[in-house]
């Protein structure tokens, strides 16, 4: 486990945006906790800020040129090996872009396609380009890939106007840092134990076309499963109707309805370590499944439903020594109704939520563990949280091995 951030490297992108800037208040931030800085530059950064700042300020070389035959051996290669966090502060919509689809056409890009070390991404742009399906898409698909984003903020913008595209904080990206580098799975406790992970909603079908459903989009279990596989464990994914890509784990199972997803967790909950419950699955189902499609009419449609088993209930029951987690959804009294669960459930930890924020990218819960611990964690990227419940759980597997 990583005790201090003192002697690493963090190699520093700067790209072509007006907030260019504040990278050397970031910088000597970093530098304040004993980071070693090594800053690179895209060409259009160069317009903004010059290499000789931040040289000037880190006491290293900063890079802007891709071919510099007076400092090869500082090339992409080598930038990358020496870093412990590649970190983009601030990130052009046009970076995002080319990183989601593997261009490396500077310095900067090649860098990151080479790095094998976290990537720490704080966006800053026009509201209309952050917004952009095209972006957004870009972003999800890095985020799959474990590179953590520090969200920016709701300022006042280079176009003049106040929209979403403000750089974050420096005191946001100063931790996001810190929490990288002192990562408290980094004590390899996950390598190589079985996580069991259940993501997005059942169908209940009521005749060939029409079923029971809800509106979870799938995407905290998706990056569960992506921190999990991070973390060194082993993923077995249990997935339902889902809004996002499937993430690379080890083994997929794609269900439909609650009774399917019972089974695919009953036959993998033997072998699992870890079971994190994050699937919303429906209650209830029809009595009786009509065989044809049922045809309007002006009459009323009266249908019986019947309850689900309870899969985290039931398979909880008999969890011996494997460290289960689940989820909460309350439209009230939330930490009481979700301590309330954890106890009849038998569970290690619940993540308590509200109902806004399904279908989100960021969330705000409080997560309460077996042993009365409750922290609250206010709009957080879904990501973020996912990488903090893979600490917890780690916590949790730790202290039972004693």
């Amino acid at each position: 486990m990583i005790k201090s951030v003192k002697g690493k490297t963090v190699v520093l992108g700067i790209t072509g945006s007006i907030a260019a800037y504040k990278a050397a208040e970031l910088a000597r931030r970093l530098m304040k906790l004993g980071l070693k800085i090594r800053c690179v530059l895209t060409p259009s950064a160069g317009k903004f800020v010059t290499p000789l700042m931040f040289q000037s300020l880190t006491g290293e070389k900063a890079f802007l040129e891709m071919f510099d035959a007076d400092n090869w051996e500082a090339g992409h290669v080598a930038l990358a090996k020496s870093a412990d966090v590649v970190v983009i502060a601030p990130c052009t919509a046009n970076t995002i872009n080319k990183l989601a689809v593997g261009v490396s056409d500077n310095l900067l890009t090649c860098t990151v396609l080479a790095a094998k070390v976290p990537v720490i991404i704080a966006p800053a742009m026009n509201d209309g380009m952050y917004n952009n399906i095209i972006t957004q898409r870009n972003i999800t698909e890095l985020k799959s890939r474990n590179v953590i984003f520090v969200n920016p903020v709701k300022g006042m913008l280079a176009s003049g106007y106040t929209g979403i595209g403000h750089l974050a904080e420096i005191d946001n990206i100063v931790s996001a840092v810190v929490d990288t580098l002192t990562r408290e799975y980094d004590n390899k406790i996950l390598y190589g134990k079985t996580v069991l992970i259940t993501a997005g909603a059942t169908r209940e079908y009521i005749d060939p076309v029409r079923y029971i459903t809800n509106a979870s989009t799938g995407k905290m279990g998706t990056a569960l499963a992506v921190a999990m596989k991070y973390a060194g464990a082993n993923v077995v994914f249990v997935k339902g109707a889902t809004v996002e890509s499937t993430p690379p784990v080890d083994k997929v199972v794609t269900v439909d309805s609650a009774e399917q997803m019972y089974d695919a967790c009953n036959k993998y909950f033997t072998e699992a370590d870890v079971f994190i419950s994050v699937a919303a699955v429906s209650d209830y189902r029809a009595d009786k499944v009509v065989r044809s499609k049922i045809k309007s009419g002006k009459d009323g449609l009266q249908l019986m439903l019947v309850p689900n088993r309870d899969i985290l209930f039931e398979l909880a029951a008999n969890k011996a020594d494997k460290v289960v987690v689940g989820f909460s959804l309350e439209t009230e009294d939330l930490v009481n109704n979700s301590v309330q669960k954890l106890k009849k459930k038998n569970l290690d930890l619940i993540v308590a939520n509200t109902a806004e924020v399904i279908g989100s990218n960021d969330t705000s819960v409080v997560i309460i563990t077996s042993t009365g611990k409750k922290e609250r964690v206010v709009n957080i990227d879904k990501y973020a949280l996912a990488q903090k419940i893979v600490s917890y759980v780690a916590g949790v597997l730790e202290q039972k091995s004693k």
